[in-house]
């Protein structure tokens, strides 16, 4: 839907897309879920192909991420022993083996799991960037209404507020209780390296529950953040 209305792909090709989403909803439904994960795959890789994009994490970027850098710094003796990490241990981007491990496990859902939380009036938080064609806005909004939660309906009559940092626009804050869903306008699935002011903005004021991230009414402006130099 997002690649749609935002004009990557058309109609025909968004049939085809739609096609191959329900035989992997199928293949979840029967509880095949090695052959579930591939089917998923299969639809992000028509996505890729149709839409000629650098990356489907965010759809203006004209190449990939840098995720190599990640590496590099990980892989630092000092920096290792500072996160309490075995010396010997190595970090590895996107490791082939975890993958394999964890195939299977891709498609299984864990929205009980928030379902729990929230009923445990535990603090959830979600957030999407606003162009993340994998696991971005619609995507969670599906999900997240069906929900089994005494709180659902209220959550999703909430006002959706506008939200801005320093005085400028940073996206929407939806809340309810202890539920918290946040859209960040200019950034993909890798929030902190597309807005990493405002996604440092919004964790800090979740955490410390100030602005639009607090219990009662304030400002909808976060305050007093200041890029690295």
């Amino acid at each position: 839907a997002n690649a749609y209305y935002v004009g990557l792909i058309n109609e025909r090709q968004k049939k085809e897309l739609e096609k191959a989403q329900l035989e992997a909803v199928r293949l979840v439904h029967k509880g095949n879920w090695s052959e579930a994960a591939d089917a998923r795959n299969n639809v992000l890789r028509l996505l890729s192909d149709m839409t000629g994009l650098a990356t489907l994490y965010d759809y203006s970027r004209k190449v990939p991420y840098e995720d190599d850098l990640v590496q590099q710094l990980l892989s630092i003796a000092e920096v290792k022993k500072a996160l309490g990490v075995n010396e010997s241990f190595v970090y590895e981007v996107c490791s082939d083996i975890v993958g394999d491990i964890l195939h299977a496990d891709v498609m299984k859902s864990v929205k009980y799991m928030v379902e729990k939380l929230l009923r445990e009036n535990t603090k959830v938080l979600l957030y999407q960037g606003q162009r993340d064609l994998r696991d971005g806005v619609v995507q969670v909004e599906v999900w997240v209404k069906t929900m089994k939660w005494e709180g659902i309906v209220e959550f999703l009559n909430a006002e959706r507020e506008i939200w801005k940092v320093n005085e400028e626009l940073a996206g929407y804050v939806q809340k309810w209780k202890s539920l918290t869903n946040v859209v960040v306008l200019g950034a993909g699935h890798l929030l902190p390296t597309d807005q990493s002011l405002n996604s440092q903005a919004m964790i800090e004021d979740w955490v410390l529950e100030k602005g639009l991230f607090g219990s009662v009414s304030y400002p909808n402006v976060s305050t007093n953040y200041v890029h690295d130099v």
